[in-house]
């Protein structure tokens, strides 16, 4: 049996923003929003990897980055939806501001989605494992059941995002202003000119 290492890299970047509070009009201060690019993964039988693969390794990690960074920028510029990396917390009256909610929107399948996927490999491992002699005590009732359990953990996750969501949304209807952060990309510029 062989053992396998998980090399990861992966690379970040802190775009500076400021917001006026919709609640009590102070300012936030200055304020970053810490961005992650998605994990560069090589699998290897060694514990260490060469400097070609590490330098390959690293430059996915990059360009995972570069697409994270574009990606965040135009929906805030072209789509005024906000990254959850930007919070949105006053830091004088802790009150929510309303262009946070775009971000919650986004989102709102995603767990749910991943939730179900995850709940349906399960339920086709046992299915095939139905099937195979050494494992007759997995009947076709608790087949179903993980079908219906999965399905009932994506359906509540996805009701108990509608309801953040609906409750957020109730807190920022009341504020006396619509703001929107005003988001530095200064410290990305390099990155959006690369390909």
């Amino acid at each position: 049996m062989s053992v396998y290492y998980k090399h990861t890299r992966s690379e970040d970047i802190d775009i500076p923003y400021t917001f006026k509070c919709e609640q009590c009009g102070a300012g936030s201060g200055p304020l970053h929003a810490h961005i992650v690019g998605d994990k560069a993964v090589y699998n290897s039988n060694f514990k260490t990897i060469k400097e070609e693969r590490n330098q390959k390794l690293c430059a996915e990690a990059h360009q995972k980055l570069v697409n994270k960074v574009k990606e965040v920028y135009q929906n805030a510029t072209e789509k005024e939806i906000y990254s959850p990396e930007f919070k949105d917390v006053c830091p004088h009256c802790k009150a929510r501001q309303s262009w946070s909610v775009s971000g919650l929107k986004k989102n709102l399948f995603e767990l749910p989605l991943i939730v179900f996927f995850v709940g349906a490999i399960i339920t086709i491992v046992a299915f095939i494992a139905h099937y195979q002699p050494d494992f007759e005590y997995i009947t076709m009732n608790a087949i179903y059941g993980m079908i219906g359990a999965s399905v009932l953990a994506a359906a509540a996750c996805l009701v108990f995002n509608i309801v953040n969501l609906k409750i957020r949304q109730s807190k920022v209807l009341n504020n006396r202003e619509q703001n929107k952060p005003q988001i530095d990309w200064k410290n990305a510029e390099q990155l959006f000119r690369e390909e």
